[in-house]
């Protein structure tokens, strides 16, 4: 799931796998066949794999247009090195599934088409102006979700008899009385291998301080700021100060994270807004807050279909995507799923915790910036926060390491 995908520095590893991609045949290469790329969203327990699901799925666009469709699912683990190596040796697919992180360097080198979007489809799909980028329609939203909030047990706040936390200040002094009565207060997932966490665990906080990461010509960090340290000096503080974030917080990962709060071990968990069902399927009675601090904002994952500028049947390509995005598919999406919809064809409803967030309280929703060469922005600020948590680095000095690396992959942006 989008929680919890990795930004993957590449490097070496990926050019030796572009050269098992080179050899593999390229199915973006046949006229009858079209190619689609897409990342896993099934639970173990679904039922149905992913695979099972979209050929399911897209058996009747092949019906309809003779044509055969190759899906593919790519695990998160090595999902932008996939991209990366198939895009530049050529065997990339058609259709494609990218988030922000990734679509500004695919963009910068021309290798994404743009997709046309009539009037009628702009009235009938809520989220399609996200998906515009600088002059083009680069991307088709698929996934507008996975708000990032901070998951509270109902039953534990009760028994202790505390409010639910509005603010960081609120977060200290309820994690201090839920511990006091014997919980464990706050779990984070600082140990998941892949930076997808970076959102819930310190990006939300940069925002809720007033701070932000990338400045508005895309070339330089601007997270190691007094905001930023604010942001990463309190997350310091719940670990070495107020003692609320246990020693193993560095070792957790999301799926020991989900496994912990659905037994009803803590009192919070920070998490995206789909793990609401899986834990009230665990018998959790569970809440759910943004907080707030100077400002008050959250990460939305905005994730869209692309087509690559080297598919040889842009038109059928266009179509395939309009049909995955399309309300019968995306209500059977939705079976293992539980994201907003995107579309008025969609019989779905957003989570009833979450109506209010995506409708009424949608300002306060934020997406990371579109901008080239910032996967090493996001890597390098993971890395070193993991660091600060296991008592290597202060807080200065892991904003202050991990400037120096996002700009000298930013810096490129001034070229």
């Amino acid at each position: 799931m989008p929680s919890h995908r990795p930004i993957a520095a590449v490097s070496a590893a990926a050019a030796a796998a572009a050269l098992v991609l080179a050899g593999c045949s390229s199915s973006s290469g046949d006229d009858d066949t079209l190619s689609v790329w897409l990342p896993p969203f099934a639970a173990e327990d679904a039922g149905v794999s992913d695979l099972e699901l979209w050929n399911e799925i897209i058996t009747p666009f092949e019906e309809e247009h003779d044509v055969d469709v190759d899906v593919t699912i790519v695990p998160w683990e090595n999902f932008e090195e996939r991209f990366l190596t198939g895009f530049s040796s050529g065997d990339g697919p058609d259709i494609g599934y990218m988030y922000a992180e990734m679509i500004g360097d695919y963009i910068s080198r021309g290798q994404l088409a743009t997709f046309t979007v009539s009037d009628e489809q702009r009235e009938t799909f809520y989220f399609t102006d996200m998906g515009q980028y600088g002059d083009g329609q680069y991307g088709l939203p698929m996934v507008v979700g996975g708000a990032r909030v901070l998951f509270y047990n109902k039953a534990i706040l009760d028994e202790v008899g505390v409010e639910p936390p509005q603010t960081w200040e609120d977060l200290v002094s309820v994690s201090s009385a839920v511990q006091a009565a014997g919980y464990d207060p706050l779990l984070m997932a600082w140990g998941e291998p892949g930076v997808g966490v970076l959102a819930q665990n310190y990006v939300n906080f940069l925002w809720q301080a007033g701070g932000d990461l990338i400045d508005e010509d895309g070339t330089a960090a601007t997270f190691n700021s007094p905001e930023g340290l604010e942001a990463a000096q309190f997350l310091y503080d719940l670990r070495f100060t107020n003692g609320i974030l246990p020693e193993s917080t560095t070792a957790l990962n999301g799926a020991d994270l989900n496994a912990q709060f659905a037994a009803g071990d803590a009192a919070f968990a920070f998490g995206a807004d789909g793990e609401a069902t899986t834990y009230e399927e665990a018998g959790i009675d569970v809440g759910a807050v943004v907080l707030e601090n100077a400002e008050r904002y959250t990460f939305v994952a905005t994730d869209v279909l692309v087509m690559a500028e080297s598919s040889p049947n842009k038109d059928l390509a266009e179509q395939l995507a309009w049909f995955l995005l399309s309300g019968p598919s995306m209500d059977q999406f939705g079976t293992i799923t539980s994201y907003p919809p995107i579309s008025t064809e969609q019989t779905t409803e957003a989570h009833p915790l979450f109506a209010d967030l995506y409708s009424a309280d949608a300002d306060v929703l934020r997406e990371y910036p579109v901008v080239p060469n910032s996967a090493t922005l996001y890597t390098s600020l993971y890395e070193n926060l993991q660091q600060m948590l296991l008592g290597s680095k202060t807080p200065e000095q892991a904003l202050a390491d991990a400037e120096v690396a996002a700009n000298e992959s930013l810096a490129r942006n001034e070229q």
